[in-house]
């Protein structure tokens, strides 16, 4: 990037890694410019990853990740994780995809499954995962 070192106070990846086919080099050098960065993926390596593969592909989806896997990106691209998050797509987002009762519905299975049985859920569902990192 022609900015130089820690340029920026925040940098932001939303949805941004999963479309990356060098994503450590990507995270470092947006990692250069930025003192602190927020990196979001979505969870869709789950049991039915050819399900994921097979509906992502369309949008340029060639990293699938994982919470564990998701947790590692940043630590093993020279970043410190401050907070990690792991949440639902939101009400406005599910309701969009499905229609606004059964975005409802999915939605709070969603966000209920993910509260009572998380690592279940995380292996079961697609959700998303937000992480504050800052240089080491």
């Amino acid at each position: 990037m022609p900015h130089p070192d820690k340029s920026f106070d925040l940098g932001l990846a939303i949805h941004v890694v999963e479309h990356v086919e060098h994503e450590r080099m990507f995270l470092r050098e947006a990692a250069r410019v930025c003192e602190k960065l927020y990196i979001e993926v979505p969870l869709e390596h789950t049991r039915d990853l050819s399900k994921a593969i097979r509906m992502s592909g369309p949008y340029g989806h060639i990293n699938f990740y994982t919470t564990q896997t998701f947790e590692n990106l940043p630590k093993t691209s020279g970043l410190k994780v401050e907070r990690l998050k792991v949440f639902a797509h939101d009400l406005a987002y599910e309701q969009h995809l499905a229609g606004e009762k059964k975005g409802w519905v999915k939605h709070r299975l969603r966000t209920e499954f993910l509260r009572f049985a998380p690592k279940t859920a995380m292996r079961s569902m697609a959700y998303m995962a937000g992480a504050l990192c800052s240089s080491r």
